[in-house]
């Protein structure tokens, strides 16, 4: 298989991706809809937030690994958090622009809506929000680009694409990155048997100490899941 059938991520956000595998981040997700904490409280920290705090954390505990600490102390990133720190990452970089101010939330009570214009990190865009019809476009798996989404269990888990391979002119391999139950932040890989087909029936590869595997939650409400392309990525080149 050439280099010339093979699609990446741009090369910023593959290393930031690198960084959160190289811990691993754990998977935690705040409980509530409403919290006052900072977003590496509640599994939406950025970067740069998880990175300072567990530099603190390192000083008091140098004996402790980087994924213990985290884990033990309830910091780490669920699946839209892992997603919007990606897009941050290219709408910054490249749009000047806070990656949710692409995304539209659903309609919120007047309290919310002064909550969230005071203090933003409160405001809340899980993998349903991220992946509903409002902001993506559904794509067949012919079409599929690297920074696609995978929406996943009726809209409770996504994932973000980061690598294509194709034979032939057709998609053959698909390689995306999460933040899931048990293991955190991690890779998956997918083998196309058909690109006519939908993403629901392609071989699903296994990925260890998973609460809930990938094959398991495509096919949860699997009339509410595939690929999703954010409509701010429509007209953007990656």
């Amino acid at each position: 298989m050439s280099q010339d059938d093979t699609q990446t991520i741009p090369q910023d956000l593959q290393q930031l991706c690198d960084w959160f595998l190289s811990i691993p981040v754990p998977y935690f997700i705040g409980k509530g809809s409403i919290s006052l904490k900072r977003r590496v409280y509640k599994g939406k920290g950025r970067k740069e937030e998880i990175q300072k705090v567990l530099n603190e954390l390192q000083e008091i505990y140098p004996e402790k690994d980087g994924y213990s600490l985290l884990k033990d102390n309830n910091i780490g990133i669920d699946c839209s958090g892992l997603v919007l720190d990606i897009y941050e990452q290219f709408t910054l970089s490249r749009l000047q622009k806070h990656a949710k101010s692409f995304f539209k939330r659903p309609t919120l009570n007047p309290f919310l809506l002064v909550l969230y214009a005071i203090k933003p990190d409160t405001a809340k865009l899980n993998a349903d929000t991220l992946t509903s019809k409002i902001n993506c476009q559904e794509i067949p798996v012919s079409q599929v680009k690297p920074m696609d989404l995978i929406r996943m269990s009726g809209g409770k888990h996504v994932v973000m694409i980061t690598t294509i391979k194709k034979n032939g002119g057709k998609v053959a391999e698909i390689e995306y990155i999460q933040s899931s139950t048990g293991k955190g932040v991690c890779m998956g890989k997918i083998t196309i048997t058909d690109d006519t087909k939908s993403i629901t029936d392609q071989d699903w590869n296994q990925i260890e100490r998973l609460k809930y595997q990938p094959n398991e939650l495509i096919r949860r409400r699997v009339n509410d899941n595939g690929i999703r392309r954010p409509l701010f990525l429509t007209n953007t080149h990656v």
